[in-house]
């Protein structure tokens, strides 16, 4: 399962409360986290030797603490641009979750949008970034 692998992986980042990680499940409390698919048609290229090129979404949300507080709004922004900067250090290290197939190899991990504040109740707020694995799978 893609989903599961990329919790693994986004575990080991080291800016992450690691048993904190949901999937499809964002918590009301802060801090926790959670991975959740976003709709988008897999296939991106199909290749005459019967492959494909594919895509996987998902987005990668926090509930945090918010308010008026500049100061602690400015934290969550840091934490966002660390977390992003993260993403693409793996991504040009070529370090990439293992999808546990041998007939799958990743090419890509990509931030499709920083993060930013999705919604907000009161004085939690849900935050959320963009993501995008590209992937070539062998028949």
């Amino acid at each position: 399962m893609i989903i599961e692998n990329v919790r693994s992986y986004l575990r080991k980042c080291p800016l992450l409360k690691k048993d904190k990680i949901n999937v499809n499940y964002l918590g009301d409390e802060p801090v926790n986290y959670a991975i959740e698919p976003m709709p988008a048609s897999p296939i991106v290229k199909r290749y005459t030797d019967g492959g494909t090129l594919r895509q996987y979404l998902f987005t990668f949300s926090s509930c945090e603490a918010y308010d008026e507080n500049t100061l602690e709004n400015m934290k969550v922004a840091q934490f966002f641009e660390e977390f992003e900067n993260w993403i693409c250090e793996q991504d040009n290290k070529g370090n990439y979750p293992d999808l546990k197939d041998s007939k799958v190899k990743v090419k890509r991990l990509e931030v499709m949008s920083s993060g930013y504040l999705f919604n907000e109740e009161g004085t939690m707020a849900h935050f959320q970034l963009e993501l995008k694995l590209t992937y070539r799978k062998e028949m």
